[in-house]
């Protein structure tokens, strides 16, 4: 029997769809091409912005790439936010000199990780940016990983041990500056949940895995981002994602 499913990644590959296609089974096949071959009922477009070409009758696809377009740019996936109400840190296109605060500059609005981004304190020289965001204080920070209207697997950045940070990566909490994702006792609030899946439901998103920080000083989330092709590591985070795609697709 051919296989039902097609995990479509970008160009580049990505190791988080090459595992869902692997967790899926027999069923998938992982696919970058933009025409849906006759067999498939069901596309996993996992990270992939480019045009896609199919039947509307016959597939359904999960997270169209007009979706991904617009989560992976940071001023577009913002605008979408503030138009649903989604809370999220202040941002601005243009950066006044007598600013308050720490603003976060992002040279590039369509990088992940961290990168790309010049911490600014107040009285730092402007970096030319096309984006700049206000930096919340926050006592937590976590990605909730979100189907439809409800998020069926948390994790929870935490600092690694030893691991020596100058007071930039204490704000920048990315691999690379010592920070991992954690899923033991990991219990996100209700306003972290509800906030997480109006991001992704702004975005015209299927799926996603949402970043979202709970702010020192007033308790609430607010979202960073939402990931279109997160990493599946760890036996939890496939088991979870085995169980939601399979009971959620149609074959």
């Amino acid at each position: 029997m051919p296989a039902r499913i097609m995990v479509r990644t970008p160009e580049r590959g990505s190791v988080g769809g090459a595992r869902l296609r692997y967790l899926l089974g027999d069923n998938a096949r992982l696919v970058r091409r933009n025409e849906v071959p006759r067999q498939y009922r069901t596309v996993i477009n996992w990270g992939n912005t480019s045009g896609l070409y199919y039947n509307p009758s016959r597939v359904t696809v999960l997270n169209k790439p007009e979706a991904v377009r617009l989560a992976v740019d940071k001023s577009a996936a913002f605008a979408s936010f503030n138009a649903a109400g989604v809370r999220h840190p202040a941002c601005c296109s243009y950066l006044p000199q007598d600013r308050e605060g720490i603003w976060l500059a992002r040279t590039t609005t369509t990088s992940s990780g961290g990168e790309g981004i010049v911490v600014l304190r107040e009285g730092d020289a402007i970096v030319e940016a096309p984006l700049y965001t206000k930096y919340i204080p926050k006592v937590l920070e976590y990605r909730l990983h979100v189907f439809g209207d409800s998020v069926f697997f948390a994790q929870q950045k935490r600092r690694e041990r030893d691991v020596e940070q100058d007071r930039d990566a204490r704000l920048i909490r990315n691999r690379h500056n010592g920070w991992v994702y954690a899923i033991s006792e990991v219990s996100p609030t209700d306003d972290c949940k509800e906030q997480a899946v109006a991001a992704v439901r702004s975005l015209g998103l299927d799926f996603g895995a949402v970043d979202i920080i709970v702010g020192r000083d007033d308790g609430l989330a607010y979202v960073l981002e939402v990931n279109t092709a997160p990493g599946i590591v760890g036996t939890s985070t496939e088991e979870a994602y085995r169980e939601t795609f399979c009971a959620n697709i149609t074959t």
